[in-house]
């Protein structure tokens, strides 16, 4: 849980202790801006300043907060580095408290080693006169590093150590709790959590853990139990593992927050957010649509809801709908967020597609033509593909070219142009890019084309056998059922395709449109089944 090092990072702030130097001014007034949390300021006059005293360590370490407040931690971590190298006696901050902080942000950049040898240094500089009681801050953070490297024996030293500080108690014991956990010794770690949140029931360090406890012994509603409570403890409706644990019985995780709601008439935005994204998850479309016209109407509407209702109208096969929600999503994007812009446009434009108006998502996706953050291999491989709907396979060749020298790996682009170059007879360099398709793409999940291409190769058992790897590892998605009848019916299976078709089409297919222009039907088109 890494917001155990934020807590961390507030603890050293209280513990930098000020020699008897005395302070200049410019830097009490930077120091002050750190303090009332203007990083920005700082940083700016802290530049200005190092330009003139390069080696002052004050100044390097003031420099080191600022950039770790700003969630720049390398730069942090070279400040802290230089502001040690450059430290002399007549410095304004103690060696101890740089130290400090170089251990933190070691942990938090993920340098473990390095994060222990400096607590062993700060360790050897204190062992005999603590003048400032730092030695809890040592303990925690060595004990951090070492459960990090997966050395529990030596952080359960530090834990124990720390059970004697006062007011450390509660936080060893859930670093005891933790690593006991990681050595799956579930019950020892349960005993400990239990403790720890009978006397503190809203502690959400204690309940997080015993979510990934539970989680880890497979008492998955236990650990959804406890999610719930780690939520109202710390209103943290976003983390990332929580979400995980709630997705592992979507039904029980989201009848809990309906229960929730109903016993105490609470409307948090937050968690009213986590239930639209849990319906979403669970494929229910239309219920997820009802609870977000909900949200709106207690809470107001905002781009993050007009994007899930979009996705929800989309897989409906309501695009018309589902494009005028991304249009709104796009119009309402909040000051801060404008690098979401790009990848709303090029969703509206793939709706446009789904429903057939191939010159207005061109149009579109050529609106962002010239933006670096915008056109990527994936920005070429759409509009390539609208170009060759349309029936100009020059242009989307130009495209697909383009998208390959973008060099991001996206395997689709290399199908894509493959299956030109077989239009134009040119067999070694489409054979060329299906084996490219085989390289990049390895892992049977959502995204995987590497069906297409083992079939363009002549694999055909082997493609059938991908296809269905993916439908398991993808929940029998109805979109893969029909990449499933495309394939069948490239390879002239003509029963199969239209089962497949039909499969993919009671699970929820609905882009009738694409049906009708994609040549992989071509094969089965005529048929009356069909």
């Amino acid at each position: 849980m890494k917001n155990t090092i934020f807590l961390f990072a507030i603890a050293l702030l209280t513990s930098i202790v000020a020699c008897t130097s005395q302070k200049t001014a410019k830097l009490d007034e930077i120091d002050e801006l750190i303090t009332n949390n203007q990083n920005e300021e700082a940083l700016k006059r802290l530049d200005a300043y190092i330009d003139k005293h390069p080696t002052s360590a004050d100044a390097l370490f003031l420099r080191a907060q600022a950039h770790f407040n700003l969630d720049m931690p390398e730069n942090a971590a070279a400040d802290v580095e230089n502001a040690i190298a450059n430290w002399s006696e007549g410095c304004k901050y103690k060696k101890t408290s740089i130290l400090l902080w170089k251990g933190a942000i070691n942990i938090y950049v993920g340098n473990y080693p390095s994060a222990v040898d400096c607590y062993n240094t700060l360790y050897d500089l204190i062992a005999e006169n603590d003048v400032d009681s730092i030695m809890p801050n040592v303990l925690y953070g060595r004990a951090d590093a070492y459960h990090y490297l997966g050395d529990y024996v030596n952080a359960d030293i530090d834990y124990m150590m720390l059970i004697d500080c006062k007011g450390w108690e509660t936080n060893a014991a859930i670093g005891l709790a933790r690593n006991a956990m990681m050595r799956g010794e579930g019950e020892k770690a349960l005993a400990l959590l239990d403790g720890i949140i009978e006397l503190e029931p809203t502690n959400s360090k204690a309940l997080f853990y015993r979510v990934r406890t539970y989680d880890k012994m497979g008492e998955t509603k236990k650990a959804i139990d406890d999610a719930m409570l780690f939520l109202q403890a710390s209103l943290d409706y976003e983390d990332e593992y929580i979400l995980s644990v709630f997705c592992k019985d979507l039904p029980y995780s989201i009848s809990k927050i309906e229960q929730y709601e109903l016993l105490t008439g609470a409307q948090i935005p937050g968690l009213r957010k986590l239930l639209v994204a849990l319906t979403v998850f669970n494929k229910e479309y239309k219920y997820a649509i009802t609870v977000m016209n909900a949200y709106e109407e207690d809470f107001g509407a905002i781009s993050e809801t007009y994007y899930l209702r979009g996705t929800c109208y989309k897989e409906l096969g309501q695009y018309d709908k589902a494009v005028s929600e991304i249009g709104k999503a796009i119009e309402t994007i909040a000051p801060g967020d404008e690098d979401a812009k790009p990848l709303l446009v090029m969703l509206k434009a793939d709706y446009l597609r789904l429903m057939g108006k191939y010159n207005e998502a061109i149009e579109l996706l050529c609106s962002l033509e010239g933006d670096e953050n915008a056109t990527t291999t994936i920005y070429y491989y759409l509009r390539g593909w609208c170009y060759e709907l349309m029936g100009d396979d020059e242009a989307a060749m130009r495209d697909y070219n383009k998208g390959v020298e973008a060099g991001d790996d996206y395997a689709y682009i290399y199908l894509m142009r493959g299956e030109q170059y077989l239009k134009r007879g040119e067999t070694a360099k489409a054979q060329a890019d299906f084996e490219q398709v085989l390289r990049m793409d390895t892992i049977a999940e959502e995204g995987s084309c590497r069906h297409f291409a083992l079939h363009f190769t002549g694999k055909n058992k082997e493609a059938l056998q991908w296809m269905d790897k993916v439908l398991k590892a993808t929940d029998d998605y109805c979109g893969y059922y029909y990449d499933k009848a495309c394939l069948l019916a490239r390879m002239g299976c003509g029963d199969e395709a239209v089962a497949a078709l039909a499969t993919a089409l009671e699970k929820g297919y609905r882009a009738f449109v694409h049906i009708e222009n994609d040549n992989d039907m071509d094969s089965i088109r005529e048929r009356s089944d069909f």
